[in-house]
């Protein structure tokens, strides 16, 4: 049988023999609709034993259904296992076990129809449920791109004497990386060390190739980053966030990342960061790269130019920039001799331009800069 979602409801299918009698050619019958008689938003299932189907509904709710019937199994009532949406299920010797997207995982014993446990909360909205074959190890995964493992007591899936309620299920993050998007992962080539940032503001040292967390920073906890880009020679990260804002730290502990450059760069957001161990280049969705000089971990403005419609920047080295364009171009120019006199001027440059197509959003290079990948926004 095949069981589906739609609308809010839960319809049940029986995959049958189609009229022209080809074994091999099989349609769903619609057999019952399950909980079209209540006035809740159905937001997922799992199968139970027999012939019985479990639902979350968008407010936290479960019930026990017969799949062949639509009515409530005897002793199941709407019970309310999270405070928010029911987002995944599964289904354990004895437990059906329920994720909520407010980051609670609950544990509901199948018969007794009752709340057996309480996972802590996890960070971020649970998404999938996923056990080991043995039932004795959770692994849960959230929205917030994170990965937690739950060591699951033996006592809980058999029902031992030394399970109760009270006892602790505490979740270990295991491969945790950021709330919301990444905004880039970086690698140095001399250290097994790699950096990444993700939009909600925290910027995370890792080893490699165990991928273990070094450190966490936070850049901001009210702007969310944009830009990342690491210099080997220097041991250091820039960052780039939506309002304007470029940040540069210091690696020279892993464990401690030392600020050593923060300011107000662009009047928008800053859409990329290229750092060497000379100079920092930035550009912003204003359609500004500014230059700043880098020298013993001092950094100093030097001037600016304007790339209209600017989408994102990269240092070739030898003194020269490679930058994309929102109508398509790629555009490279040389780092001009900036002076002193022009103030908050721009300064005129000469620039050599590719058209590739209607738009570029990002681009890569390869390790020796001969070759630039560009994500082109074209329609296909």
């Amino acid at each position: 049988n095949v069981l589906c979602s739609s609308g809010g409801k839960l319809e049940l299918w029986e995959l049958v023999v189609s009229d022209d009698g080809d074994e091999d050619s099989l349609i769903a019958d619609p057999v019952v609709n399950l909980g079209s008689d209540e006035e809740r938003d159905i937001t997922c299932h799992c199968w139970g034993t027999g012939d019985t189907v479990f639902a979350g509904t968008g407010t936290g709710e479960l019930i026990h259904l017969n799949a062949r019937t639509g009515k409530r199994v005897v002793g199941s009532n709407w019970l309310q296992v999270c405070q928010g949406a029911v987002a995944c299920m599964a289904l354990t010797l004895k437990h059906v076990v329920v994720g909520g997207s407010d980051g609670q995982v609950a544990w509901v014993l199948v018969n007794g129809y009752s709340v057996d446990s309480l996972t802590p909360w996890v960070h971020g909205r649970v998404c999938t449920l996923s056990f080991s074959p043995t039932f004795d190890t959770l692994l849960i995964g959230t929205n917030a791109g994170s990965l937690y493992q739950c060591d699951v007591p033996r006592d809980l899936i058999t029902g031992g004497a030394e399970w109760t309620p009270e006892s602790a299920l505490e979740p270990d993050l295991v491969g945790g990386f950021h709330d919301g998007c990444f905004v880039g992962i970086e690698a140095f080539a001399a250290l097994p060390v790699a950096v990444t940032a993700g939009e909600r503001g925290v910027m995370t040292v890792w080893k490699l190739p165990t991928l273990t967390p070094v450190s966490s920073t936070v850049v901001s906890s009210t702007a969310l980053l944009t830009a990342l880009s690491l210099c080997d020679g220097a041991r250091a990260v820039a960052v780039g966030t939506d309002t304007g804002h470029v940040a540069v730290y210091d690696l020279g502990d892993l464990s401690l990342p030392r600020c050593v450059y923060r300011a107000r760069v662009h009047v928008a957001a800053c859409v990329g960061v290229s750092l060497s161990e000379t100079v920092l280049a930035s550009g912003g969705d204003d359609g500004t790269v500014s230059f700043l000089a880098v020298s013993d971990q001092m950094i100093t403005p030097l001037g600016r130019v304007s790339i209209p419609l600017l989408t994102a920047l990269k240092l070739l080295g030898g003194g020269s920039v490679l930058a994309s364009t929102a109508d398509g171009k790629l555009v490279k120019f040389a780092i001009p001799e900036f002076s002193s006199s022009e103030g908050g001027d721009f300064t005129a440059i000469q620039t050599e331009e590719l058209k590739v197509g209607s738009g570029i959003g990002s681009f890569a290079l390869n390790a020796s800069h001969s070759t630039a990948v560009c994500m082109c926004t074209d329609k296909g």
